[in-house]
């Protein structure tokens, strides 16, 4: 009885263990059938955005259905009437255009908005371009004016030493004659002349030393020798245009000028050892009259100054680089020092007559001219620290719009940086938004048929003033039918009446009204679909399901993709494109609110991007096969 038990258990047992030998047998032969499907790259389907876009961003609705008898077409703006184009009874289709509103500031608004994008488009290029070649030989020829000027300064600067230390020396020579007559009256009058000629020479010369520099100045303003020919490129055509004929009298004194200190200095270095009465007395009369021609053309290039304009390349006044009241500053520098030079002459030669009659003076009068030639050695010291001063001025000056230009230079010849362009592709894009604005109302501006109709009333006429929810002509389909629905604030923003719409799946329709209030029931929007089809079977009072199509973007470049198009990471969120390469590709992007089962993308995506339409199990690099490759 135990063996029969024990066979009656032992048989089932056995065609259970036979059953999963099969079965595990079938798995493995399936699997050794199919090892290249398990194994070979994953197949992808991938839309291009743009079409993806049109076919596929929905905004979803539940409406109820409606008897079409009328629509009522209403403003969306503030204008006045412009063209009524329809009478009541006319037949009309879909898309004709019912009502135009006026939109000569939308025009205007357009135009700007178009020429604002040109000129920021025309911006870029040129910033991608770099600078022309004639914008780079000008910031150049700044850089070496620049340094023509550091060069004039520090010519100046040691032509001030020079002057300074000649000034002063003439005070201490005069204040050691009129010593030599205080403390010794008994001196040799003939010695006391011949020094007092010898000083008178060393005086002249020290003068003519002063008259050059003044020379060169002038010369420089008007571009002739002893100045440089260049020096005044930038303003040459500017001088004196404000007074005629005070440029040609400015350079006639100046070659007036220049003669006469020709005369004198040939004259000086014609008188070989030592100086007699005679020469003395030709030569203090030739330099004198060389310094008085030299005051008249200072006096004469400064009204000129006085009487010239400026432009951008020679402004009235500079931090750095060369400016009209530059150049008048260093015409009275140059005066001040013709100035000084007239009075140290004139003091040598009141030496030269001290020392004459230095044997007949008194005392009294010895200790008055030794008193005025303390003075005068004081006064000496005290002008050479100004002119110095003014001097090392002018080089800091110099110097400093030697850098600017330099400065200068090197941007404009510098690549452009990315942060710039940056700046400009993010003004584009704001202005192309602008415009978006601007093409979306005036798109208002023309009241069109939602469907084709019959004209049931219209109650406004040409050149009347209209404000947004005003009824402007309604529009009879007597056989037709329409849904009742209503949307939010924010997603009525992105569907327009005419946008198309699917009722139940397949039955087509149009946006034909969307109401400008906010229902105080619902608190949602009113908006009426005419159904297209006509036979859709559809019964008036049910309740549809309704897909507005997405018509429009707040944005530029926005767009509307459903959640399995995007990969989510805790750090970013990327959508997948295939390179030719069939390789993954991962696209950075931003996104922003969710519209139905839709997430909205506001940034990282173009509209020639091929996306891949559900990125699940897909990573980044990743090789497999699109279906057209298939």
């Amino acid at each position: 009885m135990n063996l029969i038990k024990n066979k009656k258990i032992t048989i089932p047992t056995v065609l259970i263990l036979i059953v999963l030998a099969l079965i595990s047998k079938k798995v493995l032969d399936t699997n050794k059938n199919e090892p290249e499907k398990e194994n070979g790259p994953p197949t992808v389907k991938t839309s291009l955005l743009k079409e993806f876009q049109e076919k596929n961003s929905f905004i979803n609705s539940v409406g109820k259905v409606e008897t079409l008898q009328e629509v009522n077409l209403k403003s969306q703006l503030s204008s006045e009437v412009k063209n009524v184009n329809v009478k009541i009874g006319d037949k009309v289709s879909r898309g004709d255009v019912l009502i135009e509103l006026d939109h000569t500031p939308l025009d205007a608004e357009l135009s700007k908005a178009n020429a604002t994008i040109e000129r920021l488009q025309s911006n870029l290029a040129q910033q991608k371009t770099g600078a022309t070649q004639e914008q780079i030989a000008q910031a150049r020829a700044g850089v070496e004016q620049a340094k023509a000027g550091v060069e004039q300064a520090q010519a100046g600067l040691e032509q001030t030493k020079a002057n300074n230390e000649a000034m002063i020396k003439n005070a201490e020579i005069g204040l050691e004659l009129a010593k030599a007559s205080l403390e010794n009256t008994a001196t040799s009058s003939q010695q006391t002349l011949e020094n007092a000629y010898e000083s008178l020479k060393l005086t002249a010369d020290n003068t003519l030393s002063t008259i050059h520099t003044a020379l060169t100045t002038n010369g420089d303003i008007l571009g002739k020798s002893p100045g440089s020919e260049k020096a005044n490129n930038l303003y040459e055509d500017y001088l004196g245009v404000k007074k005629a004929g005070s440029l040609r009298e400015s350079e006639q004194y100046f070659l007036q000028a220049r003669k006469d200190y020709q005369t004198a200095l040939d004259f000086s270095n014609s008188i070989e050892d030592k100086i007699d009465q005679a020469q003395g007395e030709k030569l203090a009369d030739l330099v004198s009259r060389a310094l008085a021609s030299m005051n008249q053309s200072l006096k004469s290039i400064r009204v000129t100054l006085d009487n010239s304009v400026t432009n951008n390349l020679f402004p009235q006044t500079s931090v750095s680089g060369t400016s009209l009241n530059k150049l008048k500053q260093a015409v009275d520098t140059q005066i001040s020092y013709i100035n000084q030079a007239q009075q140290n002459l004139q003091l040598q030669k009141q030496t030269v007559t001290n020392a004459r009659i230095s044997g007949q003076g008194s005392t009294e009068q010895n200790q008055l001219n030794y008193q005025k030639a303390q003075q005068n050695l004081k006064d000496a010291r005290q002008q050479a620290k100004a002119n110095l001063k003014t001097a090392q001025k002018n080089v800091e000056a110099r110097k400093k719009a030697l850098a600017k230009a330099q400065s200068a230079y090197e941007e404009i010849t510098a690549p452009p940086r990315e942060t710039d362009l940056a700046s400009t592709k993010a003004s584009i894009k704001e202005a192309r938004a602008s415009r978006n604005l601007v093409l979306d109302r005036l798109d208002k501006a023309y009241i069109k048929a939602p469907f084709s109709g019959e004209i049931g009333s219209v109650s406004v006429k040409e050149n009347d003033f209209v404000n947004p929810g005003k009824s402007l002509v309604s529009l009879i389909n007597k056989e037709g039918l329409q849904v009742k629905s209503y949307l939010n604030s924010k997603d009525i923003k992105l569907i327009t009446e005419g946008a198309t719409a699917t009722i139940e799946k397949d039955i087509p329709g149009v946006v034909s009204q969307i109401s400008p209030r906010v229902d105080p029931q619902t608190k949602k929007i009113e908006v009426i679909t005419a159904i297209t089809a006509k036979n859709s079977q559809l019964v008036t009072g049910e309740y549809v399901d309704i897909k507005f199509q997405i018509s429009k973007q707040n944005k530029e470049n926005t767009y509307y993709l459903p959640f399995k198009a995007i990969k989510v990471t805790s750090e970013n969120n990327f959508i997948f494109t295939v390179n030719p390469n069939n390789k993954i590709e991962a696209h950075k992007v931003e996104l922003g609110r969710v519209v139905n089962n839709l997430n909205e993308v506001k940034n990282g995506l173009r509209p020639e991007m091929k996306i891949v339409l559900n990125v699940r199990g897909l990573k980044k690099g990743q090789i497999v096969e699109t279906e057209k490759n298939k």
